[in-house]
């Protein structure tokens, strides 16, 4: 397993980079192109994520730091966000609204639909944390 880890301010010009960051990342380890499919999910799920924490969880707040945590092995990405800034109670977040009338509120649908799994926790240091895992598909 290979674990990368790395501060990105919450500017949201850092939300390619942070993209490029799992991709590589992921890339460095599969060393397939068999995987876009997995990847873009992924990419998907970090660009939301991340959206989602400089506009809600760091109140647009450029100076904060986010910790991205990438875990890859043969199998699994395991993608992790902390950042200290404003709790996130998922239940709270009412389901999308595909009338076509919403301009947003698909963030979380979107995450929880491109990863197998995903968790919200905040630790006793105070610290927010998102996580997600994808399986890696491989072409039979």
């Amino acid at each position: 397993m290979v674990e990368l880890r790395r501060h990105f301010s919450g500017k949201p010009q850092l939300l390619s980079p942070m993209r490029a960051f799992v991709t590589d990342g992921c890339r460095q380890v599969w060393q397939e192109t068999s995987d876009v499919s997995a990847i873009a999910e992924l990419e998907l799920a970090v660009s939301e994520t991340a959206g989602n924490i400089i506009l809600h969880g760091l109140k647009g707040s450029p100076d904060e730091l986010i910790e991205l945590i990438l875990n890859v092995d043969p199998h699994n990405a395991s993608v992790t966000f902390r950042y200290s800034g404003c709790g996130f109670e998922p239940q709270a977040i009412p389901p999308p609204d595909f009338s076509g009338h919403a301009e947003s509120g698909y963030g979380i649908y979107l995450i929880e639909h491109s990863v197998d799994d995903v968790s919200f926790s905040r630790d006793d240091a105070g610290l927010c944390t998102i996580r997600f895992v994808k399986s890696r598909k491989r072409s039979a």
